[in-house]
């Protein structure tokens, strides 16, 4: 279903916000939801279903949350025994499991019939929540990968800043050419060779995914371009010692240690909803825009979608009345202002653009980027029961490397060997 589409049956059906106060039926009903989160979205979230309990008297929502880790092994269990809570708060590494188990609901019917109105909805922000062109997640908030950059390093350097058609070659000469410029502990770009992250987008420029469903959707070739890649800027002085690395790694996770917020470090890869986390403790102004484009004939821009988004469980007895709860969620103007995008930009532009209107200046930059690179985005590549295992071959492989311990031709052929064994 695309966009065009959802527009002209949201049209037809004429109703804006179908999960408006009064529109559910008389009857009582109680619903069950599902998050995950700390003890400040814990509040947030009562906070919100009680605001709609008051809309809809008739209606009752049960809260079942915890943190991370409890979380999914809980759902996981309540799915076994066909007793999943009816709106679920869903991740991205798990839909491929639950809609594969048959355990969602698909939401297309709903869509159709105007009880779910996603028509202020982006392309990418509907891709994100469909597994085979079946919708069955409605986000919550969209977090797009980007660089974040600091253009004071490029003014003093010389050197021009990034740009949204920069390639992975441009940005590596980039990286060199601030080393050289500035020197005494300042750098232009770290390693990030045994990151997924841009590893996800750098295969999916080149229509490729981490993952096909049962294996490995890339092949030695596409890990030899990326590791060469960060090789090439070892081998060239453009990056840090692999000690240095290892310590620059561990601390831009803690955002007021890190060394961009401390201005020795002109990019850094990152979900771009750690670009006002960064900017909070930094004194340089920064900017946030897309990662590097591949230079192939072909290749295509790309960027996946972090966040959260919400599902409907195939259990539930009252799957329209959760849908107007989903719809209220994403389509209040009231409901907006208080989520106030707590998992990144809000799938509706509108209410995006009502929250713009009052936002501090580093996340109203996180909200035009997002607003930009929307209508490429895509849904993460979809793990497989192995990736944890996989994944951690892929990083650990790469330290030999980064370290000199092996070559580069040594480092893929260990990694496609490892994953061989792995996958039986």
């Amino acid at each position: 279903m695309n966009r065009r589409t959802l527009l002209a049956i949201t049209a037809a059906a004429g109703a804006v916000l179908a999960g408006s106060p009064g529109l559910a039926q008389d009857e009582d009903i109680t619903l069950r939801m599902s998050w995950w989160g700390n003890d400040a979205r814990h509040a947030l979230y009562n906070g919100l279903l009680d605001l709609y309990e008051e809309q809809n008297p008739n209606i009752t929502v049960e809260r079942e949350f915890s943190g991370w880790d409890g979380y999914w092994t809980k759902l996981s269990t309540q799915a076994a025994g066909g007793n999943l809570p009816d709106l679920i708060v869903q991740h991205l590494s798990y839909i491929n499991e639950y809609a594969d188990r048959g355990a969602l609901l698909p939401l297309d019917d709903m869509v159709e019939a105007g009880t779910l109105d996603l028509g202020d909805f982006s392309q990418g922000a509907l891709n994100a929540g469909m597994v085979d062109d079946t919708l069955y997640m409605v986000t919550l908030g969209l977090t797009p990968r980007g660089l974040i950059y600091n253009p004071r390093l490029f003014e003093e350097a010389g050197v021009e800043p990034p740009t949204e058609d920069m390639t992975w070659e441009e940005f590596a000469d980039k990286a060199a050419a601030i080393n050289t410029a500035l020197g005494d502990g300042v750098f232009g770009a770290t390693d990030q060779g045994m990151d997924g992250l841009p590893f996800t987008i750098f295969l999916g420029q080149r229509g490729k995914a981490m993952y096909d469903g049962e294996g490995l959707g890339f092949d030695e070739d596409d890990l030899r371009d990326y590791w060469g890649l960060w090789q090439g800027m070892r081998d060239e002085g453009a990056l840090p010692s692999a000690d240095l690395v290892s310590d620059m790694a561990s601390t831009n996770d803690v955002h007021a240690d890190s060394a961009l917020a401390k201005g020795n470090l002109a990019m850094w890869i990152a979900p771009g909803n750690q670009f006002p986390l960064f900017q909070n403790y930094a004194e340089d102004e920064l900017e946030l825009t897309t990662l590097p484009r591949s230079s192939e004939e072909g290749a295509q821009p790309f960027n996946f979608a972090g966040g959260a988004f919400m599902s409907i469980a195939q259990n539930s007895e009252h799957p329209e009345e959760v849908a107007r709860l989903i719809n209220w969620f994403v389509n209040d103007p009231e409901a907006g202002r208080i989520y106030a995008g707590e998992h990144g930009p809000p799938g509706s532009r509108a209410i995006g653009a009502m929250l713009a209107e009052n936002l501090a200046p580093a996340d109203a930059k996180l909200y035009a980027f997002s607003d930009r690179v929307s209508d490429y985005m895509r849904p993460q590549a979809q793990s497989i029961p192995q990736s944890s295992e996989i994944e951690g071959a892929f990083g650990r492989i790469y330290d030999e490397l980064r370290f000199g311990q092996i070559t580069l031709d040594e480092a893929v052929e260990r990694f496609f060997e490892e994953v061989e064994f792995i996958l039986g």
